[in-house]
């Protein structure tokens, strides 16, 4: 009878620390894996990507209706020059405001660009094909 009095079924405080330990270190390894700062970098770069794609498209519509880009664009990219923002005219940048509205309904800003007057984009030629680059990617 003393036996059945001293056994109580359930867990003991250590076997509860050790559950709670496992499930911790198996949480951190799954966010070490996942990485979320990882995975939104990598969503804005696709972002940032598409919409660099989205003003060289523009810039290809209005070669074929105009037989001549918007504006004069630097050969090389060493020679890429930044776009201004919309509605800014700088020497220090190129002024892409002539793709909008036929074109394009307004020109993408990053918003990793801290400057005033750009957009967070490049432009440049090569080979006579306009090149327009993310200048903030995160890779």
């Amino acid at each position: 009878m003393s036996y059945l009095r001293r056994y109580r079924p359930g867990f003991t405080f250590i076997e509860l620390l050790l559950v709670i330990a496992v499930i911790a270190i198996m949480i951190f390894l799954y966010i070490s894996a996942v990485s979320p700062g990882r995975q939104i970098d990598q969503v804005k770069d696709i972002e940032r990507k598409r919409s660099a794609n989205q003003i060289q498209q523009a810039l290809y519509e209005y070669l074929i209706s105009n037989d001549e880009f918007p504006v004069f664009l630097p050969g090389g990219k060493v020679n890429a020059k930044p776009i201004c923002r919309e509605g800014i005219t700088d020497i220090s940048c190129i002024n892409l405001d002539g793709l909008i509205p036929d074109y394009r309904p307004s020109l993408p800003l990053d918003s990793a660009e801290t400057d005033p007057l750009l957009s967070g984009y490049s432009v440049y030629t090569r080979t006579g094909r306009a090149t327009v680059t993310a200048n903030h990617l995160e890779d």
